[in-house]
């Protein structure tokens, strides 16, 4: 079974820069998912900068369940919304 999680960041630092709003990531991702034939599990999204991983509790908890599992992709808006 081919199952993901959505992952939505906009860093607060964003504001100046022309960048996809969260419903906007969220909307695309889903139509990514659908497109693979992904069964989306569920949705994180995060207004916060990445520059301290340990801020970013959404994107622990999703990464907690794909290490034990529960999905087997991410689906996300940019790569760059990870790191």
């Amino acid at each position: 079974m081919k199952t993901c999680f959505i992952y939505c960041r906009k860093s607060s630092e964003d504001k100046d820069r022309q960048i996809l709003s969260l419903d906007d990531q969220e909307r695309t991702c889903k139509e990514v998912a659908e497109d693979k034939g992904f069964i989306v599990l569920g949705i994180y999204k995060e207004s916060k900068s990445a520059k301290r991983p340990d801020q970013r509790p959404e994107f622990k908890s999703m990464v907690d369940r794909v290490g034990k599992g529960e999905a087997t992709y991410i689906v996300c808006w940019k790569a760059d919304r990870l790191c």
